[in-house]
């Protein structure tokens, strides 16, 4: 089974507390990896594509987002996208020097995309990045919140969202702070570090053509389309797997790294997960 170490941090953002850790490999790391969760999910969740880079030489940086599950301050009520890259760019600051890749799922693309174009980083890979979040939303929940925050219809106070309730805030936040699909889009070409792109043909709640579009906005960007694969990878290990051997292998591209992507077994990664982290982790 594979060594690593783990170094817990914690930083002052906005008087807000995010809390994170760095888990390195034994050896010396032969790069950085930054992970920008998904709505929900928090770092413990997260150590099935940990180990993944952990596995191949890789260190990797996570922390939860304030207002979100986990260990940082905040309910995950009170979530919205503008905090989330506030986040995102107070940990990157924080860890400047080590220049990481961003690795971002679904949601966790919202905040990287305007990381991307305020900060020095050596690139990203986006798995099932979310592009049109609004579109994803009416997917997820059955409603268009767009169309009723636009029309002056009452968007509730409160949205059921995969289980968790969110504030309706949020959709207003989302549109008056620039992460609507038009200027994702708008704002693509803004990006010159490679970016990498990894989608199904088969995702329910995120449209390979949105991601397309975005794909031929950047500057440095490839699209890896995985073929019936889900959105929610974290029910099906095999379709996890799938994703995460293609996304080390475009962040170690993106490293300039050769050799071949090392794919550890699934048992493997379950021993390693609860001897470090407890049974209750994903």
């Amino acid at each position: 089974m594979l060594g690593f170490s783990t170094e817990d941090f914690s930083l002052q953002r906005d008087g807000r507390t995010v809390r994170g850790r760095l888990v390195a490999p034994c050896d010396v790391a032969r790069g950085t990896v930054l992970f920008s969760s998904p709505l929900a999910r928090t770092m413990d969740e997260l150590f099935f594509p940990t180990y993944f880079f952990l596995s191949n030489g890789l260190a990797v940086l996570q922390y939860d987002p304030t207002n979100h599950p986990g260990r940082s301050d905040g309910d995950i009520a009170d979530y919205t996208i503008t905090e989330h890259c506030r986040d995102l760019c107070a940990v990157l600051d924080r860890w400047s020097h080590l220049r990481p890749v961003l690795f971002a799922i679904s949601m966790g693309a919202l905040p990287t995309f305007r990381a991307l174009a305020t900060h020095d980083v050596t690139g990203a890979v986006l798995l099932v990045p979310v592009v049109a979040p609004f579109r994803t939303l009416e997917r997820v929940t059955g409603t268009d919140w767009k169309a009723r925050h636009e029309t002056g219809q009452a968007v509730p106070e409160s949205i059921d969202i995969t289980g968790f309730t969110i504030r309706g805030a949020f959709v207003a936040d989302g549109l008056g702070n620039g992460f609507g699909e038009e200027e994702i889009l708008a704002n693509a070409a803004a990006i010159s570090c490679p970016v990498r792109i990894i989608a199904s043909d088969a995702d329910e709640w995120v449209d390979l053509e949105d991601i397309r579009a975005v794909a031929t906005r950047l500057v440095n960007a490839r699209l890896t389309v995985v073929s019936q694969a889900t959105h929610e990878f974290q029910r099906n290990p095999f379709v996890g797997a799938r994703y995460f051997s293609a996304a080390v292998h475009e962040v170690r591209d993106v490293l300039g790294l050769s050799g071949e992507t090392h794919r550890p077994p699934f048992a493997e990664i379950v021993a390693a997960r609860e001897l470090a982290f407890g049974s209750g982790a994903r």
